[in-house]
């Protein structure tokens, strides 16, 4: 899930600036992978389900347990903000994502502010001021969604007449101590929308998910760069299988059929449909002086973490138009039928891996992306893909 990546990867920069707390993840939505696997190694012992729809279909996931998941993960949430808060009363509540972890992030600090005044028997908040931080990234909305043109049309109650988030949202963006939009023209409207005296805690410092991506800007060596030796090896591998080098331009397209368990199988299905189109448009229209495409076409599949590279495998040979060619090195190379007419061979490529660092690699090194999740098609798009 994307929230959960944002979230550890705010924890591992909070890490390294020295932050001398210590870090506990709540995944809503899934088992929070992301932070299992951080630096960081935030503790995740809160209640955790993989539901069908990945959080999309709530109706949906009512049937599976939703309303019971949600009820021991506010226990949880409680039992925690009694524990987590010390004696100065100091706590930070980070919440990523919409509405839900927002109203977890406000119940979690009003918990331990009440537990903290008991702790010090005052009778009144105000005379004892508990030192609780409520830090809201909202990457779930923006203010495009309703039409915005921009900072400009946002900042002139344009965009459908109405601010993406809800009355009740920006109620309890009210109750923050920060909050980050994900874009200028969402922080803009609810700078308008919000009473002047809670204007100044909305920022806009940047879009979260193109954070940490593992890419160089302007030649620096930034913290996470990724040195592009995996995806080398895996067009080296593909021209020694296909045998193409030299003969035309390859143009490389990252499939991204999503991270979410439930949907990521049927919507590889879709992709390698649209695969099968890019190929079928070269035979027919992009013919080199030999009858064969001028170009060949790359394509870069990341198995996501949470799925079995094994049933990737599987669907992709169902479909008996790609032939293995190797299995060695970081990925499993396959080549395309051609149709079965067997003079353009050569023409498509595949490469299926679960390489760390692979699908950083794929959406950074690729020429067009074809995406089914929400914020690879963000970073895509903020890439120029």
């Amino acid at each position: 899930h994307g929230e959960d990546k944002i979230a550890a990867n705010i924890l591992e920069a909070l890490a390294e600036r020295g932050y001398g707390g210590t870090f506990t993840a709540l995944p809503i939505v899934g088992t929070g992978e992301a932070y299992r696997r951080s630096p960081a190694a935030p503790s995740v012992d809160g209640p955790a389900k993989l539901l069908p729809s990945g959080g999309f279909s709530p109706l949906r996931d009512v049937r599976h347990g939703l309303l019971g998941l949600t009820a021991a993960q506010l226990r949880f949430a409680r039992r925690w903000a009694k524990r987590a808060v010390d004696s100065n009363g100091s706590l930070l509540v980070l919440a990523v994502g919409d509405v839900v972890p927002l109203a977890f992030a406000r119940w979690v600090a009003r918990w331990a502010a009440r537990h903290h005044r008991k702790q010090l028997g005052s009778p009144g908040e105000a005379e004892a001021p508990p030192r609780v931080v409520v830090v809201f990234v909202g990457c779930a909305k923006s203010q495009y969604y309703v039409g915005s043109d921009g900072p400009g049309a946002a900042a002139d109650g344009k965009g459908g007449g109405r601010c993406v988030y809800y009355p009740w949202e920006r109620w309890l963006m009210r109750q923050c101590s920060l909050v980050l939009p994900r874009d200028e023209a969402t922080a803009v409207c609810l700078q308008r929308r919000l009473p002047e005296r809670h204007r100044a805690k909305v920022k806009y410092l940047g879009n979260p998910m193109m954070d940490n991506l593992g890419i160089a800007r302007g030649g620096a060596k930034g913290r996470g760069t990724v040195v592009p030796t995996l995806l080398e090896s895996i067009k080296a591998e593909l021209h020694r299988c296909v045998g193409n080098e030299g003969e035309g331009e390859v143009v490389w397209v990252a499939l991204i059929p999503g991270t979410r368990q439930g949907e990521v199988l049927r919507n590889l299905q879709v992709i390698l449909a649209v695969a099968e189109a890019f190929i079928e448009k070269a035979r027919r229209e992009d013919r080199g002086s030999a009858g064969r495409p001028s170009s060949s076409y790359g394509f870069l599949l990341s198995v996501p973490p949470a799925v079995d590279q094994g049933a990737f495998e599987a669907i992709v040979e169902e479909e008996q138009r790609w032939l293995l060619g190797s299995s060695g090195g970081v990925a499993r190379v396959y080549r395309h039928d051609g149709g079965g007419s067997g003079i353009d061979t050569a023409a498509s490529f595949l490469a299926l891996g679960s390489a760390a660092g692979m699908y950083q690699e794929c959406i950074s090194g690729c020429h067009a992306a074809v995406a089914m999740a929400g914020t690879a098609t963000e970073q895509c798009v903020g890439l120029g893909k």
